[in-house]
Parts: structure tokens; sequence; C-alpha cells
């Protein structure tokens, strides 16, 4: 029972860590496209 207790939480780690490098993607992603968009209205 321990054992499984274990897995669940690496488990549990393995997705909140991989969702937290998509977000950080995501957020990098929009910004720069946001910048992007401030230099086209630019010219």
């Amino acid at each position: 029972m321990e054992k499984l207790s274990k897995v669940i939480v690496l488990i549990l780690f393995l997705i909140g860590g991989t969702l937290f490098l998509f977000n950080n993607f995501v957020s990098n992603y929009n910004h720069l496209i946001e910048k992007t968009e401030h230099k086209i209205e630019g010219v």
C-alpha cells in the first residue's frame, strides 16, 4: 500500500511539472506574439 502511494505521488509530481513547463511555454509564446504585434503596429 505504501508503495502505491509513492507511485501516485510521483505521478502527480510529473503531471504538475509537465503542466508547469507547458504553462511557461505558452506564456513565453504569447509574450512573443504580443511583442511582434507591437512592432507591426509601430511600422
